[in-house]
């Protein structure tokens, strides 16, 4: 596929991803529809700004809420005197918004905080910020894909925006490498829009009700920005329960398509302290390994994919041999059997960007070698979805189960 920049150079790829922001060309060239809303009344003007030293203590975020409006003041951090500056706009006599301007920022600084203006002594990067709640109604068209800005826009209360984006490009990432190594069909691709556009749609709709709540908590006295933060604006407990890449089962807690949860652990060979986050961190999938039932599923899963896929036998309190496996672990407290809520002999299969993808009994040995093949065997994994393209997937969103699926947006932009 070839490829034209806007400086009139190009080049030749098997896929482009856009990445391109709320605006995007990308978006826009594809003819994604990028459905929502404007909220053209809720403004803010922000700024980085200087203030004089010694005003305001550089350790805490500031913020001042009253019936006219506010002012937002966050330290930048390796600065003497920056700080990044919000505040509702000012207004002509007509009510319209004005642009920001540092005698703007001045005259909003004295009004709302009582200090004098004099004190902000600078300001650059000015903008004016409008709530925008908006998405795009696919990831995907043939070998253009788009992550991050480009396929979900919210409101910025929560703090979801960068933490989306990310997320996103670490679900797409992994997938694309193995797809461009060979050791996936092009198909698996498809899932990055079946996994992400329900949780967009969850965050468009987390966002816009706390900012509802925010902006009711400040118009009394004491209320403030911490309200916008609740369990939920983690996004630590969202995963794909949904998915085709999530099999049937799990125990406790957790299960397929979950989040992977962390232990401390300790090195098997050298009684080390460590934790489950540090041996899956990196591009490889991990089949862990938990009681002796499951070494021969590790030891086939390594001979098969090689340093594709990390095996790790995880021993119980005193069961650790002398000569332990190579990589293996030592759960000495139990923590990582409890964690993923296991008994007896299991297999966890763990995709690469840290959510379960396959929670097995031992005698579902070649239940994980076939799971492994479809994240990692392209002729398998061609057999798994049939050659199938398109909106077919997206129909199973609407088809699982409401407890397994963010609803709200997710359920209009599929359907």
């Amino acid at each position: 596929m070839a490829v034209a920049f806007a400086d009139g150079s190009g080049t030749d790829a098997r896929y482009v991803v856009g990445c391109d922001g709320a605006h995007s060309r990308v978006r826009k060239l594809l003819g994604v529809t990028f459905d929502g809303e404007t909220e053209a009344e809720q403004q803010m003007v922000c700024g980085d700004v200087e203030i004089t030293p010694g005003v305001l203590d550089r350790d805490v975020w500031h913020q001042w809420f009253d019936e006219d409006g506010a002012v937002m003041l966050c330290p930048i951090p390796g600065t003497r005197t920056g700080w990044w500056y919000q505040s509702g706009p000012e207004r002509d006599a007509e009510g319209r918004a004005l642009a920001p301007s540092l005698e703007g920022f001045r005259r909003l600084f004295a009004r709302h905080t009582r200090l004098p203006a004099g004190h902000l002594t600078g300001a650059a990067l000015l903008s004016t910020y409008r709530v925008n709640v908006r998405m795009a109604d696919r990831y995907r068209v043939g070998r253009v894909l788009l992550a991050g800005d480009a396929t979900h826009v919210h409101a910025i209360a929560g703090g979801l925006g960068m933490n989306t984006g990310i997320q996103d490009a670490f679900n797409l990432g992994w997938k694309l490498a193995q797809v461009l190594r060979g050791r996936a069909g092009d198909e698996l691709l498809d899932t990055y829009e079946e996994e992400r556009l329900p949780v967009a749609a969850w965050t468009l709709d987390l966002t816009s009700e706390r900012l509802r709540a925010t902006l009711e908590a400040i118009r009394k006295p004491g209320g403030g920005l911490d309200t916008a933060v609740t369990p939920s604006t983690t996004g630590l407990d969202r995963g794909y329960r949904w998915s085709s890449l999530a099999r049937p089962g799990g125990h406790g807690g957790v299960r397929s398509g979950d989040r992977a949860p962390d232990a401390p652990c300790a090195d098997a060979g050298t009684g080390a302290p460590t934790r489950l986050f540090r041996v899956l961190a990196g591009p490889h999938i991990t089949v862990l390994g938990f009681g002796p039932g499951t070494e021969h599923t590790l030891r086939e899963a390594a001979a098969a994919h090689g340093d594709t896929v990390r095996t790790v036998r995880v021993y119980d309190a005193g069961n650790t041999p002398e000569a332990p496996l190579p990589g293996a672990l030592h759960d000495r407290d139990g923590h990582a059997r409890t964690a993923y809520g296991v008994a007896g002999d299991t297999v966890v299969v763990i995709r690469p960007d840290n959510h379960v993808g396959l929670i097995s009994d031992a005698d579902g040995h070649g239940a994980a070698l076939r799971y492994l093949d479809v994240l990692d065997g392209a002729r398998e994994a061609d057999r798994m979805w049939g050659g199938r393209h398109g909106g077919r997937h997206r129909q199973r969103l609407i088809e699982c189960p409401d407890g397994d699926r963010p609803g709200g947006h997710a359920a209009r932009s599929v359907a």
